[in-house]
């Protein structure tokens, strides 16, 4: 026995690896797979309005309401499902363990896919002519 916080921990780690083969196992392919959906989703949508893509936009309040309206229901779902597997399972609910795992199976995904979508965007429209005010620029000066 350590101290409570590495009891904690460890506790938390052997649960976490539990998950993985125990009741409502299939969340850890859905809620990723969801995530990443409304990820791309939303990085081709903002990449058609000519909205700015990558670190700029990662940093933006607006960027940070539209992200959660996206994933703020699938992070919900993946907060409650745990709850229910926790209740189940262990006859108890650990907010941390819950908080981990929800954040590992929704806001995870969403950032990495948000951020390799916008990447392809990017790299797309570079390729296709980038933003429709380039081609004004092009034909005016070209």
């Amino acid at each position: 026995m350590g101290t409570p916080i590495e009891d904690a921990v460890v506790r938390g780690w052997m649960n976490l690896v539990h998950r993985l083969d125990g009741p409502l196992h299939a969340r850890f392919i859905v809620q990723p797979a969801v995530a990443t959906l409304l990820a791309v989703r939303a990085s081709v949508r903002r990449a058609r309005a000519g909205a700015p893509q990558g670190r700029a936009v990662s940093r933006s309040r607006a960027w940070l309401r539209r992200a959660w309206s996206d994933v703020g229901r699938v992070f919900l779902v993946a907060v409650v499902l745990d709850a229910a597997y926790q209740v189940w399972v262990e006859r108890a609910i650990y907010a941390l363990e819950l908080l981990l795992t929800a954040t590992l199976l929704a806001l995870v995904p969403y950032v990495v896919a948000s951020g390799a979508a916008a990447a392809v965007a990017r790299a797309r429209r570079g390729r296709l002519g980038a933003h429709p005010r380039c081609k004004e620029v092009i034909t005016r000066h070209g």
